[in-house]
């Protein structure tokens, strides 16, 4: 009896301890994943993104972290420290957030500082796409209000596919087409490929869906084979349609019916069941 428990226990601590590991290999894997996003951010983004200036206001103790060896100019630290109070606050000098948000020499230092602690690096990357999904979840029920006005003819355009083939709105006339505009470093977007990619293979006949990346840096044929993308991809590098179309946030999906016209809109990851309720009949 004693033997059995023995080999009964010892099979326990065996499977908590592979349990354990797997744990800790998922939350590398998913923290590596964070990092992706971050790194894909902070080369997108021209200046220091919103987002670490959020985070570091929402805890404190964080912030300390990262202030206490970050490599900048004791004036420039200052400046720092002043709108992190005042955002706290809730009072912000405009001005001087802009000037802070332009400054590449703090955008390096903070970039280089949270992921050259690896301590750090797993305090605050975890902090930051909570917040990222927060403002994401935030937006995604906005869909009036945001972006090109419904009921309104859709702007033209011609764009090329990765492989430099140009397509244009005018010659899928008499269509109704489905835009989405998104890139390979949004979450949502990345969630959303799976459910673009399923509706395309049972989409109507006489729906179009065009998918316009809006990177500008990224590796866009890599991110479509990773998720086995077949349904056309175009590039909008001078960001000319995604002015057109007011795009202030990712993903973002028009549906426009074979007249031309904007009928629908969705700021946020779409499922296929919302792709074909647009298109049915």
């Amino acid at each position: 009896m004693k033997k059995i428990i023995g080999a009964t226990a010892l099979v326990v601590l065996l499977t908590v301890a592979v349990v354990q590991t797997l744990t800790v290999q998922k939350q590398k894997q998913t923290l590596d994943l964070v990092e992706q996003e971050f790194v894909n951010m902070f080369h997108e983004v021209e200046g220091v993104d919103l987002s670490i200036f959020e985070v570091l206001v929402q805890d404190q103790t964080l912030r300390k972290k990262v202030l206490n060896e970050l490599k900048i100019d004791e004036s420039t630290k200052r400046e720092l420290v002043s709108v992190l109070d005042q955002k706290n606050n809730g009072m912000i000098d405009t001005n001087q957030l802009e000037e802070l948000m332009n400054n590449q020499v703090l955008k390096d230092a903070l970039f280089h500082r949270i992921l050259s602690d690896q301590s750090l690096r797993k305090e605050f990357l975890p902090k930051w796409e909570e917040y990222i999904h927060q403002e994401e979840s935030e937006f995604v029920s906005a869909e009036i209000g945001v972006g090109y006005p419904l009921d309104k003819p859709a702007p033209l355009f011609t764009l090329p596919t990765l492989s430099g083939q140009p397509i244009s709105l005018e010659q899928l006339k008499g269509k109704r087409i489905i835009i989405n505009f998104w890139a390979t470093w949004c979450p949502p977007c990345k969630a959303e490929m799976p459910e673009l990619q399923a509706f395309y293979k049972e989409k109507p006949a006489d729906v179009e869906l065009l998918a316009i990346n809006i990177d500008q840096v990224g590796d866009v044929p890599e991110f479509l084979a990773q998720y086995d993308i077949t349904f056309p991809v175009l590039i909008d590098h001078e960001e000319k349609v995604q002015k057109d179309y007011q795009i202030l946030s990712i993903p973002m999906t028009y549906f426009i019916d074979k007249d031309g016209i904007v009928r629908h809109k969705h700021l946020g990851a779409m499922t296929k069941e919302d792709l074909h309720a647009w298109t049915h009949p």
